[in-house]
């Protein structure tokens, strides 16, 4: 084969390869969805916990409260993946739960997975330089509407350890167990998933 033409078709290559490596295409997440079943029976091992805090409140199903359901055993058959809602145990300290500043358990969503790498740049989360393309990639979401520019989030690039995930309550600003905040956390953090709530709010509508 001419060299010219070897040369010309490797530079070809080198481009394509170039190209597919500078991807950066957004993280679209169209699966997830915000509300939560509501459930009248719990199987298992599931139990009901009513959130101690507003850190995920968008609408009445994660108000302080409310009665979520927890399936303790649902990541012994399933991955943990992006977008999840995970019933943790938080790094309280005993003075801190009975100053009422913080709750053994929280609840939080999943953002990023082991081995990849976070950053905030005016309140968007990008994940691997990504843009994450979800009603929760963004901190306007749960405020209800767009952030004047002087009040915007950034953070600089985090990169989740293996065995870690980062994680963040939907409504940024009220959520204090987070990522944003303490790191990632530990995989033995987790304790389970929110699969759905009862539709009810402990003192409000709880016959």
């Amino acid at each position: 084969m001419d060299l010219r033409k070897v040369c010309v078709l490797g530079f070809f290559a080198y481009t394509l390869l170039a190209a597919g490596c500078s991807d950066k295409s957004p993280i679209v997440d169209d699966i997830t969805e915000y509300d939560l079943p509501i459930m009248n029976e719990l199987k298992g091992n599931q139990f009901i916990y009513a959130i101690e805090s507003d850190g995920m409140l968008y609408k009445m199903q994660y108000a302080f409260r409310s009665q979520l359901v927890v399936d303790p055993d649902y990541y012994r058959t399933h991955e943990i993946m992006r977008g999840d809602v995970v019933y943790i145990q938080t790094d309280a300290t005993n003075e801190e739960i009975n100053r009422l500043k913080n709750s053994a358990f929280d609840v939080v969503r999943v953002i990023a997975l082991p081995g990849e790498t976070v950053r905030i740049d005016k309140s968007q989360i990008y994940i691997d330089d990504r843009e994450l393309k979800s009603f929760y990639g963004n901190e306007a979401f749960a405020r209800g509407s767009e952030i004047k520019p002087d009040r915007t989030l950034n953070m600089e690039e985090v990169i989740v350890p293996d065995n870690h995930y980062f994680l963040i309550g939907d409504l940024w600003w009220r959520n204090g167990n987070n990522s944003i905040r303490s790191g990632p956390f530990s995989h033995e953090h987790i304790l389970g998933k929110i699969i759905g709530w009862t539709g009810k709010i402990e003192g409000i509508n709880t016959p």
